[in-house]
């Protein structure tokens, strides 16, 4: 609330990925962005980030995967939270919604994310329409996560767009695909792109 009473109109949250602790996220990737962008970024936006911890030894993948669904418990608290923000009437009443919110899930985070949807699909909680853009980006969600049924088939409800980012490149995301014999939006795209719909960029 403070933040738009002061004129900031964008939002950003980051979701990290693989190894991307607090710390890390704070003290490498903020910091990397106030030394490029300095205070003229930071008087316009807010970039917050939503650090559920992980190890960062590729022999302790499988402890990730874990922390990524206990994350998802904490995740599901501060949906709520910036559900009620959003849905806000007495406040909204009174202030005008002309704001933006992009969140962006990498690599693992995707899987944070996808638990988090399916939990909130088994609980019959509706999806309220938070974000104007959620980024993928180098997501370990499997390639037919946008098919009916799957955890992001009704991404719509939630954001206004949904933006993937593929790196065929990306060695954690091939780790993964080979551990679990199952390629990887991330690293392959998803399933029959020509048939996404067209929030799906």
């Amino acid at each position: 609330y403070h933040r738009l009473e002061r004129g900031i109109k964008n939002f950003y949250i980051i979701v990290g990925g693989y190894g991307k602790s607090f710390n890390k996220q704070v003290h490498s990737y903020m910091k990397r962005l106030k030394v490029k962008y300095g205070d003229t970024l930071f008087n316009k936006a807010l970039i917050a980030v939503f650090a559920w911890g992980t190890e960062a030894s590729p022999y302790q993948y499988y402890r990730a995967v874990r922390k990524a669904k206990n994350g998802a418990k904490d995740f599901a608290i501060f949906q709520h939270k910036l559900d009620e923000f959003t849905t806000d009437t007495v406040f909204f009443s009174n202030h005008p919604k002309d704001f933006q919110i992009t969140i962006a899930f990498s690599s693992m985070g995707n899987k944070l994310f996808q638990e988090y949807l399916e939990r909130r699909e088994k609980q019959n909680i509706p999806i309220i329409k938070t974000y104007n853009t959620v980024a993928l980006i180098g997501s370990v969600a499997p390639r037919n996560v946008f098919e009916e049924g799957k955890a992001f088939h009704n991404l719509y409800e939630m954001t206004d767009t949904v933006s993937v980012f593929v790196n065929s490149k990306d060695i954690l995301l091939k780790l993964s695909s080979v551990a679990h014999l199952r390629s990887r939006i991330g690293n392959k795209g998803p399933k029959n792109e020509e048939n996404l719909p067209g929030y799906i960029k």
